[in-house]
Order: C-alpha cells, then sequence, then structure tokens
C-alpha cells in the first residue's frame, strides 16, 4: 500500500513534527517492531514510524493488534535508527494510514532531510 516515492511535502511534514516533539513513534510487541513487506519489492521490509503517538495507535489494529504504541527519542532515531536501516536495507514508512497505506523513503534521503531542516535552523 506504500508510496517509494513520497511527496516532498510528506517528508517536510514529518520531519517538522518530529523536531517538534523531539521523538517519533512505532509500534512493537514482544516479539519486535512492526514491519510490512514492500508493495514495490517483496524482498524489502518497511518500519513505519509517526509523528504522533496517536496516529501510531490508529495502525494498532490487523496485523499489527496487540502492537503497542513506543517513543523513540529523536536522537536516537537520526544517530542509530536510521543509519541502521539504511545498513539493513529497509525503508522508512511515514505517518501511514491506519489501512497501512502512506509513503516510503530511503533512510538516507530522511537523514538529510533532517540534517537540511537542522541548518536551517542554525
Amino acid at each position: 500500500m506504500e508510496s517509494q516515492i513520497p511527496d516532498q511535502d510528506v517528508i517536510a511534514e514529518f520531519v517538522a513534527a518530529a523536531l517538534a516533539q523531539r521523538q517519533v513513534w512505532s509500534l512493537r510487541d514482544e516479539e519486535g517492531w512492526a514491519l510490512a513487506v514492500s508493495e514495490e519489492d517483496d524482498d524489502r521490509l518497511v518500519m513505519p514510524f509517526w509523528s504522533s503517538a496517536e496516529a501510531a495507535a490508529d495502525c494498532a489494529r490487523d496485523e499489527w493488534a496487540g502492537f503497542e504504541v513506543a517513543a523513540i527519542p529523536l536522537d536516537s532515531f537520526t544517530e542509530d535508527w536510521l543509519p541502521g536501516m539504511a545498513d539493513d536495507g529497509y525503508a522508512v514508512g511515514l505517518d501511514w494510514e491506519a489501512d497501512a497505506s502512506g509513503a516510503a523513503v530511503e533512510p538516507e534521503l530522511l537523514l538529510a532531510a533532517f540534517d537540511e531542516f537542522l541548518d536551517e535552523e542554525e
């Protein structure tokens, strides 16, 4: 359901909201973090993140029923998670809808967007 080429506005909105909150959210259960298979590539996994806890909670249904919302500090997300996801070949889902539809982006592209926003703030 995801789109591999997100609108730049989607990226900008996610980054701005994450910077304002200083954290992002994902879903996890006792077995690990929520993942989805990419619609573009059956061999590729997408790990979704949300810029609000409420939006993440809306997605804790269907295949993610029983998952709990977990906050990830922004520093950890940009310094550890995104580089690790790039190394592992995962894509990043951005603010997916409750039906698991939404944009997916390369971790490197999202990290560059965070860097660009932070440079503009200085």
